[in-house]
């Protein structure tokens, strides 16, 4: 016969594995979110830029000249967000394991 004790630790295992996989989840959203942002804002720069160029108003521009700083910047801005949240969201999931185990 099983002790209810293992019981409930089994369901908090899966329940803390739940909790895990939707702040992994959760991650990937966020970093995919703000990379995004990161490539969008940089294209209407481009744009911009462009248009200011074709118009007389404004240096020439080229795609890989404004999009390849905005990769490094998305993926510095999104990883740095993205850790931030996973220390939070994964720490707490271990804090109240901790003080949940007997």
């Amino acid at each position: 016969m099983e002790h209810p004790h293992l019981r409930v630790s089994r369901r908090g295992s899966r329940l803390a594995g739940l909790a895990v996989g939707l702040w992994l989840v959760l991650g990937l959203v966020v970093w995919n979110a703000l990379f995004d942002r990161e490539i969008k804002a940089a294209e209407s720069r481009y744009l911009r830029l462009q248009a200011a160029h074709e118009q007389g108003r404004g240096p020439d521009v080229t795609i890989p000249g404004i999009m390849e700083p905005a990769k490094r910047r998305g993926v510095l801005v999104a990883t740095g967000w993205t850790a931030v949240l996973m220390v939070a969201g994964l720490g707490g999931i271990a804090a109240v394991r901790r003080r949940r185990e007997p």
